[in-house]
């Protein structure tokens, strides 16, 4: 219906409302249906019928995760019921991933949700705010004003952001070069820093650098792209002496495989010499001596590069990542986060081009440690 009232011919449209407001059944039907999602009605006399209708799903989509403020003026079409929300975010899924619908979907969205303007959102709730999805058109402004005010002031902590940024866009969006640019220039600020740093004349009076690790909660939406264990765990194990994941589904061959592929990330990202992996799993217990052979087959490897791999079975549910430096990662879906590929695929060797399953990955610190 979106792209029908955007893009479609004239006639086309004018034709298919028409006979669909001569349809009483079917036209009660789908009012109803819009009114229950969205609180809106078309206006079958109106030229436009659906602009209301694509304002709320290009407001919500964004701003789902945020709390309404007196000063935004898009309030109006704020959807709080969970269940609703769940139904709106798999209309825009459809239409933002279907290979098919996607071009035409983006089309018509542009012309009918004008209205609602990037760049009001962000004055409105600011660059930092945890928006759901990310347009193209509400991350230019995010990344001109990081660029502007805090790539040169705090460059790792911009690093941190950009990582966040790029696992909330299609891995193919054309603003992901954007994003890796930045990076590269704030590893080259941070490393411009630590030069200075180094070769100051009073290396006693240097102020102590403050890690940009922030608490915080991430959700991913089911089919996304661009997500990797790299992005999401590597800054917060890179000084850990010890990490353990508790995960009771390291079992069979593709949870084993995420095993090892979390061990590889830690490989290529960080010093692993004295390095301390601790499994705690789960398994049934006719089938737990099968899974020992393939757990000790792992710690034969993993010794190999200088990580001291450790595993015990015990019976639970929830899933996380613990570091002896006080983070615990809280995972919905443990690291088996990805649907299914193809063994022959791209994907079957780099995570960023899998699609995802729907989780949430919180990560919190201990004040104490």
């Amino acid at each position: 219906m979106i792209i029908l009232d955007g893009i479609a011919e004239e006639k086309k449209r004018t034709d298919f409302w028409y006979k669909l407001s001569k349809n009483f059944d079917a036209s009660k039907a789908f009012s109803e249906k819009l009114d229950k999602l969205f609180g809106l009605t078309p206006n079958f006399n109106a030229a436009i019928k659906m602009k209301n209708m694509a304002e709320s799903l290009k407001y919500n989509s964004i701003t789902q995760l945020l709390d309404a403020v007196p000063g935004d003026t898009y309030k109006q079409y704020k959807i709080s019921n969970s269940v609703e929300l769940d139904q709106v975010n798999k209309i825009y899924e459809l239409g933002t991933h279907d290979r098919q619908l996607s071009p035409k979907f983006a089309q018509a969205m542009n012309i009918l949700a004008a209205d609602i303007k990037e760049e009001e959102i962000i004055n409105i709730y600011g660059i930092d705010a945890n928006y759901y999805y990310l347009t193209e058109s509400l991350c230019w402004p995010i990344l001109k004003e990081i660029v502007e005010e805090k790539l040169m002031a705090d460059p790792e902590q911009v690093n941190d952001r950009m990582r966040e940024l790029s696992l909330k866009l299609p891995v193919d969006s054309d603003i992901q070069i954007a994003i890796r640019f930045i990076e590269q220039s704030a590893l080259y600020y941070a490393q411009v820093h630590t030069t200075t740093e180094d070769h100051t004349e009073e290396p006693k009076t240097k102020r102590p650098r403050i890690s940009v690790l922030q608490e915080k909660s991430m959700s991913f939406r089911m089919g996304q792209t661009g997500v990797s264990y790299e992005k999401l765990f590597a800054p917060y194990m890179r000084e850990a002496k010890e990490i353990t994941i508790e995960d009771p589904y390291i079992r069979a061959s593709w949870q084993i495989k995420n095993f090892m592929e979390f061990a590889l990330m830690l490989i290529n990202t960080r010093p692993v010499d004295d390095l301390k992996l601790n499994l705690i799993t789960n398994e049934e217990e006719d089938k737990i001596p099968d899974l020992i052979d393939k757990l000790d087959d792992i710690k034969d490897d993993l010794v190999s590069y200088g990580i001291e791999f450790t595993y015990k079975f015990r019976d639970f549910h929830d899933r996380c990542i613990k570091t002896d430096t006080g983070w615990t990662i809280t995972l919905g879906r443990g690291l088996d986060m990805f649907e299914k590929y193809s063994p022959y695929s791209i994907a079957s060797s780099k995570q960023d081009m899998r699609k995802c399953k729907e989780f949430t990955a919180t990560f919190m610190k201990n004040k104490n440690v």
